[in-house]
């Protein structure tokens, strides 16, 4: 996810640039989404994968619907249940 994510602001930069990359941009942008699903899809085998998860499950929702108290609350709730869980490793 982070290499889509970068790819996808390196493809935005560019666009910005010049009209005709919109297509690539697009297609980072696709690549980028896509990713973030597979890592909200993924079954974690590990601890340190479902703390990785849940990380990133926050920064979605807390990227896609900030103004949205309950979406807001929850990200936060997951970073809360987050650090207790790094503070206490078993």
């Amino acid at each position: 996810m982070k290499r889509a994510s970068t790819k996808y602001k390196a493809a935005e930069a560019e666009a910005e640039l010049s009209a005709t990359h919109d297509e690539a941009a697009d297609a980072a942008g696709s690549a980028k989404f896509d990713a973030e699903f597979a890592v909200i899809d993924m079954t974690p085998t590990t601890r340190a994968g479902a703390i990785a998860q849940l990380r990133v499950l926050a920064t979605l929702l807390d990227r896609e619907m900030p103004a949205d108290a309950v979406v807001v609350g929850t990200s936060e709730t997951i970073r809360r249940a987050l650090a207790v869980i790094e503070k206490n490793p078993r």
